[in-house]
């Protein structure tokens, strides 16, 4: 790979800015790691899978991650009851991109990469609002679960203002 698309930050065989490293589910804000080097995962409901999720229009071994010598991840169907989305598109074959939306049954997953590990989509960020103020209601008083509402809806709207996804 050359110097030039190393500087401009593309996808390098050691963690760089563009490369995949990790799996977010949208509504539970659960991570799952992808290790940067070579490796395969399947992701699905069953004990076989790497990436296990408890949905149960999941399959067993739903799709494989592929990582790819350049970097990326490719995603592929394994015949899937429900098929395989990414950013609402079905696919059998397709590569994941940065703050990509994976789909497989109920459950939507965000791809991240270093640069965008802590940056919440809106969807993210309301389910990080619910826990907050389920938090507050369940452990605090009504007065801490309206003053985390508080935060959190500012949080949505400046996302909102930013064009993030």
């Amino acid at each position: 790979m050359s110097e030039r698309r190393q500087a401009a930050g593309e996808w390098t065989r050691h963690g760089g800015a563009g490369v995949i490293i990790g799996l977010r589910t949208e509504r539970t804000l659960l991570v799952h790691e992808l290790a940067v080097g070579p490796k395969a995962y399947v992701l699905g409901s069953g004990d076989m899978a790497d990436v296990r999720l408890a949905d149960p229009a999941v399959s067993r071994l739903h799709c494989a991650l592929i990582r790819q010598p350049d970097g990326g991840i490719l995603v592929v169907d394994r015949d899937s009851r429900n098929g395989t989305f990414i950013d609402g598109v079905r696919c059998v074959r397709a590569y994941l991109h940065d703050r990509a939306r994976l789909t497989v049954g109920q459950t939507t997953l965000v791809a991240f990469t270093t640069a965008t590990r802590n940056a919440l989509s809106p969807a993210e960020s309301r389910a990080a609002l619910r826990a907050a103020v389920a938090g507050a209601l369940v452990n605090g008083s009504p007065r801490e679960a309206a003053r985390a509402l508080g935060l959190a809806t500012a949080v949505v709207r400046q996302l909102m203002k930013g064009g993030s996804r």
